[in-house]
This record gives structure tokens, C-alpha cells and sequence, in this order.
């Protein structure tokens, strides 16, 4: 299926068709390498999910009412929130643990910035969407998950990688879409102290390459996690986080996390 995409009225926002809902969410995961001119081998992982509408969430850190006031690693959240695969996602304050953006969780609003600060991703019952996105639009949309990303606005608009030079060179984590609206999660090794992983500016024209139609950096470096359930370390981690921005493994706890959900009938 091609999907149908569209931009809103006020060109801050790209809406892109999602396949049907379905029982089964169709994830594939792959191991690869990336390379930059500075940096020959860079582990990354791609997560595609062929039916994201209804089996995609966002989870805020925490339990009501302490979402979005603590900090949480992925791999528990994951845990908690019995997701088959899952990586970080929206940006967040280190100290207080509170999110910064935008996020809405099954359609409860967690947190709301208005300001067109952050580009954000988010999916209806039909839709990924990803841009600016108001508050309102995002009620008339139906968005049901949504969260901000990190660092500009998007990643990957229309297939064309949309992101001036950048220097920062870090872990990385990205969401998108491609032409046929499947979701595609992707992860990058790095350590930020010691110049390993990826600018934006390589991620995005690497993600272009994988597929992505849309997409949207989410919180880097320290932050980036990657867990799929029954793999990797004895906590799901299958990537290898450097939440101290050296080269030690080690997982950061963060305040989002973006979750594929098991099959309805395979919990």
C-alpha cells in the first residue's frame, strides 16, 4: 500500500497514511553497521513495525500520579508496561525527571508545550503525524501517542533529509515512517565524550537511505536505549547504551519511552 500524505494548511505539519489496525504489529528487528567518514563502524538497530496503529504507544516514567515527575530506564518501563519492543524517546529534564514537549499517552495529555518549541510524532487511528503539532490538532487529529523530539525540527520531510550541518556527534534514536506507513524505530551506538556515533546531519541522510518518508530525532546520546523482549542483556537491552556519555555501558533512566505491543491474541 502507498500511502496518502498530506501536509496541514500551515506547512508545520506532515500527515502520512497508516496501514489498517491489525492483531499482529509485524515487527522485524536488524543488526547492522552505519559508517561516516569519521567512523567506519557504527552498530545501529532497525526496528520495523508493518501495523502500528493500536499496538504503538507512549508511556510516560512512573505510575499516576507521578508520570512525568521521575525518571525510569527503558528496559522498566518496557517491563511494566508489557511491551515487545520499546526505546526511549522524548526529551526531558535531568534533574526533576519532568517532560519537555510535547506527549500524550492513549489519549491522556501527560504534558503540553504550545509554543512550536519541538517537532513531534505522534499516531491516530489512520495517521502518523509529525511536525509541530498544537494541542488542538492534536484533539481534532484524534492522536492517541505522541511524543517530542530533540534538537530542530524534522529529521526526514518527504523523503529529503531536512537538517543543516551539525557537529554534536552522539548516540542517537529516531523515529519514522516510510511510503507505506510502517514505523520504523531506529537506534545508533555512540558515546558523546569520546566523538563516537552520529551528527544529525548523518542520521538523517542514513535514515533516508533505510526508507524513512518522515522522521523525527528523539533524545540522544546518554539517553538512547534500544529493549526487545526474551533478547540481548538480562534486562531486554539489545543496544549498547552509554549513559554516562563514555564509552561504559550503562542504561540512563529517562522519562518516555516509545512501545510496540505484543500480538492481541500473544501477550
Amino acid at each position: 500500500m502507498v500511502a496518502v500524505v498530506s501536509s496541514d494548511e500551515d506547512g508545520l505539519l506532515r500527515l502520512l497514511d497508516a496501514p489498517p489496525a491489525a492483531s499482529d504489529p509485524g515487527l522485524n528487528v536488524r543488526f547492522f553497521h552505519l559508517s561516516t567518514p569519521r567512523q567506519a563502524v557504527i552498530p545501529a538497530v532497525l526496528a520495523t513495525v508493518e501495523s502500528p496503529v493500536g499496538l504503538t504507544r507512549v508511556f510516560a516514567a512512573g505510575a499516576d500520579p507521578e508520570r512525568c515527575t521521575k525518571r525510569v530506564k527503558t528496559s522498566s518501563t518496557a517491563k511494566a508496561a508489557g511491551c515487545l519492543y520499546a526505546v526511549n524517546a522524548a526529551p526531558f529534564n535531568m534533574n526533576t525527571g519532568a517532560c519537555v514537549g510535547d506527549v500524550i499517552s492513549g489519549g491522556t495529555v501527560i504534558n503540553y508545550d504550545d509554543t512550536r518549541a519541538f517537532a513531534s510524532w505522534g499516531l491516530s487511528k489512520t495517521q502518523h503525524v509529525f511536525g509541530h503539532v498544537s494541542r488542538s490538532k492534536a484533539s481534532s487529529l484524534r492522536v492517541a501517542d505522541l511524543a517530542s523530539g530533540f534538537i530542530g525540527g524534522l529529521l526526514v520531510d518527504g523523503g529529503v533529509p531536512a537538517v543543516s550541518a551539525s557537529a554534536l556527534v552522539a548516540a542517537r534514536t529516531a523515529v519514522g515512517a516510510d511510503t507505506s506507513g510502517r514505523l520504523l524505530l531506529l537506534t545508533v551506538d555512540g558515546a558523546e565524550d569520546e566523538k563516537l556515533g552520529m551528527n544529525i546531519t548523518e542520521l538523517a541522510a542514513a535514515f533516508q537511505r533505510l526508507g524513512a518518508h518522515h522522521a523525527l530525532n528523539l533524545d540522544g546520546g546518554g539517553s538512547t536505549a534500544a529493549w526487545w523482549k526474551g533478547h540481548g542483556t538480562a534486562d531486554g537491552i539489545i543496544d549498547k547504551p552509554t549513559c554516562n556519555d563514555n564509552t561504559t555501558i550503562c542504561e540512563r533512566a529517562v522519562a518516555t519511552v516509545l512501545c510496540v505491543m505484543p500480538p492481541k491474541n500473544n501477550p
